[in-house]
Order: C-alpha cells, then sequence, then structure tokens
C-alpha cells in the first residue's frame, strides 16, 4: 500500500498550472500556463511522509481546462477554479474557490512512527488568489504573485492552511523550451500543526518519542526549478525539482528531528498533451 504521505507528495508533479495554485504539499514549476488546455502525467520521488527522510516513486496526473465556468485546475489531490474573466494568456486577477484532499500519514515504514497514532485523510475547502502578470508577445514569460487559503471540513479540528508564493516563467533561446522557478511558504494554525507534528502522552509511551505540543504557524519554505520542452505544440516534456526546509515545531517535533528530516526533495518528469489553440 502506498503511504498516505507519499501520495500527497506525488501528486502535484506539474505545479504551476495556474498563478493562484499552490495546494500540494511540493509543487514542481512546470511551465504549463500558457496551454489553453492540458492533460498530463509524471512520474517522482518524494519524501515517504512528509518530514521522512525515505523517498517514494510514485505517478500522478494534471490537468488544466477552459470550461464555461471558467479555467479549472486540477492537480492530483487539488483542485482550483478560476471564475474571473481574465484569459489565461492575459495579464490579471485570478480568483475563485480552491479544494485538497490531504493525505495523512498511514502504513508508515520507520517502526517508531509507526507506533503513533494514524492521521486521517482530510478534504480542505477555500480560495485562491492572485495575480499574474503575462507578455502579450509571448504568454510563456510571466510572473505570478498569490495566496492560497484552505480550511478542513472533515475532522472537525478547526486546522487550516495558508500557502503564499511567488514565481517566475521564461522563454529559452531555443524554440519551445520554458524555464520557470518559484519561491513559497506555507503557514498553518495550531490545530493543523497538532494534527501533524504533536506527540501526545499515549504516543510517547507507544513509541519512546518525547511527548510533544506543535503549533503554527510555520510549516514550511520551499524553493523549485523546472523546465518544459515543447515537442510539437501538441506534445511536450517537463521535468524539475522542488527544495523544502520545515520551519518552527514542523521541524523541531521528535517525529521529523528523531525520525525525519527537515530538509525535503521532491523531483520528477512528465509528458503532457494540450489541444484547443485558435486558428
Amino acid at each position: 500500500m502506498v503511504p498516505g504521505s507519499a501520495r500527497a507528495a506525488l501528486l502535484p508533479l506539474f505545479g504551476w498550472a495556474s498563478p493562484a495554485l499552490a495546494g500540494g504539499d511540493f509543487p514542481i514549476p512546470i511551465p504549463l500556463d500558457h496551454l489553453p488546455n492540458v492533460v498530463a502525467v509524471g512520474v517522482g520521488f518524494a519524501p515517504t511522509w512528509l518530514g521522512s527522510d525515505d523517498d517514494f516513486l510514485g505517478a500522478a496526473p494534471a490537468a488544466m481546462l477552459e470550461t464555461p465556468l471558467g479555467r479549472l485546475t486540477v492537480l492530483g489531490n487539488y483542485a482550483a477554479l478560476n471564475l474571473l474573466e481574465t484569459r489565461f494568456d492575459r495579464s490579471g486577477w485570478r480568483a475563485g474557490p480552491a479544494a485538497i484532499y490531504r493525505f495523512g500519514r498511514s502504513d508508515v515504514d520507520d517502526p517508531v512512527v509507526a507506533r503513533l497514532p494514524e492521521v486521517d485523510d482530510s478534504l480542505e475547502l477555500g480560495v485562491n488568489l492572485g495575480y499574474e502578470f503575462v507578455d502579450p508577445a509571448r504568454p510563456a514569460r510571466r510572473l505570478a504573485l498569490g495566496a492560497d487559503l484552505t480550511f478542513d471540513v472533515t475532522e472537525g479540528d478547526g486546522a487550516a492552511a495558508l500557502n503564499l508564493y511567488a514565481r517566475a516563467v521564461h522563454p529559452l533561446p531555443w524554440p519551445g523550451g520554458a524555464v520557470a522557478a518559484l519561491a513559497g511558504v506555507t503557514l498553518t494554525n495550531d490545530a493543523y500543526a497538532e494534527r501533524y507534528w504533536s506527540v501526545s502522552a499515549a504516543g510517547a509511551a507507544a513509541s519512546g518519542l518525547p511527548a510533544f505540543d506543535a503549533g503554527g504557524p510555520g510549516r514550511d519554505l520551499r524553493v523549485g526549478f523546472g523546465v518544459l520542452q515543447s515537442l510539437s505544440p501538441r506534445w511536450h516534456l517537463g521535468a524539475g525539482a522542488v527544495y523544502s526546509r520545515l520551519l518552527g515545531d514542523a521541524a523541531d517535533t521528535p517525529i521529523v528531528a528523531r525520525r525525519g528530516d527537515a530538509d525535503q526533495l521532491l523531483f520528477g518528469l512528465g509528458v503532457a498533451y494540450a489541444w484547443g489553440f485558435e486558428g
């Protein structure tokens, strides 16, 4: 069985489908935003759970589609819909609902962490908001700033996460090439930190780890890099990597400090198919 946090980390392999999208734990900035409609599949390595020092190989889908309601983006466990009329290839605000199915921590291989209570999967709903500057002459050249705010609706503990990001995309000096870079930070409330990072007295007795009462707001700070090579208007290849550093109690919890690693790395590659070009 695939560990829950591995599924969460591996799903968003194509991490920049829209300017206000940062819902995945480690979004790789493959520059696909300038394509009207695109579906993709990628493979990559990621930590088996957030904070783990073990990696897992997996695959994941992605899609960005023009719909009557607006541009829909689905990146594995994350979905966002831009309700504003601004076209994907023009500068403007992007805003709308967002949802993330956040995988918990279960089926852990680490014999100590496995003795802790499992963390259930959960659904978070919220909003995404961002502004993207797009070069009208070359839509692949763009700069985006945005935020993603989601709230748990299934576990009843009030967990919430805020993701802030900045990214840039620039064409490479040969046909069909583009490069992207990102910087982002995820902040959480105390309920989120309690769920993922605390060690209760019962958990301490079962695992041998010291008890730990986790709180927000820091979760992680990340930087990433990605490249895209278009083989034709329809077929595209991409690759990239993201380095994330856990912050605050996410790094200090004995779950990570003693059994995992605060330095997290995800890298992957994939293939995409696009359609819907004008003319």
